[in-house]
């Protein structure tokens, strides 16, 4: 129990430090090009922000990953009467070695990864089993998260190059809709950091 204490502890103090203080960022556009080693100048150094999930639950997220979500989300609604809602976001657990330099920390540990659902005619798409016969609305969102600055982390027929399933409802922030358009080019975040 103490121990536990202590860790929940240090993470929280961790949190704290890296929150207040400027983080040494190295000049390199994504890390030591590692899919899971994020240049943190985009989620970690700057500001967070407060994000309500479908359950309700509150998590903290950067605050410019947040403004594009809110961006895509009014632009996704506004021109195809979609809904698009944070399912779940990605966040610190107590496993997470703050003590590392912070272009070593996971994609879990960037505070820029969402679990997205979609809403439209008050029907909750949430799996791709949901979305059986209804691809057009997955073709929209895909199509329109590069303008936004968000990439497909996991996407269909690259299984094999990301080492997961595909996953449609998994986006990420990653800075700005130049990179993101970088990335699409390569067909996936691991492949553009090969090149």
């Amino acid at each position: 129990m103490k121990r536990n204490y202590f860790k929940y502890l240090a993470l929280v103090l961790s949190f704290l430090v890296l929150v207040c203080s400027s983080v040494h960022v190295r000049a390199t556009e994504f890390g030591d090009k590692d899919p899971n080693q994020v240049n943190p100048r985009w989620f970690l150094g700057g500001p967070k922000e407060t994000v309500t999930t479908t359950e309700g639950d509150r998590r903290l997220v950067s605050k410019s990953a947040a403004d594009a979500y809110y961006k895509y989300a009014a632009f996704m609604r506004e021109e195809y009467g979609v809904i698009i809602l944070i399912k779940d976001t990605y966040m610190p657990t107590l496993d997470t070695d703050f003590s590392v330099a912070p272009n070593m920390l996971r994609d879990e540990d960037t505070f820029s990864a969402f679990d997205v659902c979609i809403r439209q005619d008050d029907t909750l798409y949430d799996t791709v089993e949901s979305l059986e016969g209804k691809s057009e609305i997955l073709i929209k969102m895909h199509e329109n998260l590069e303008q936004f600055g968000f990439v497909l982390r996991y996407p269909k027929g690259k299984e094999n190059i990301t080492g997961h399933d595909y996953d449609p409802f998994h986006i990420r922030f990653v800075g700005s809709r130049d990179s993101a358009k970088k990335i699409n080019e390569y067909g996936s975040l691991e492949e553009y950091l090969e090149r």
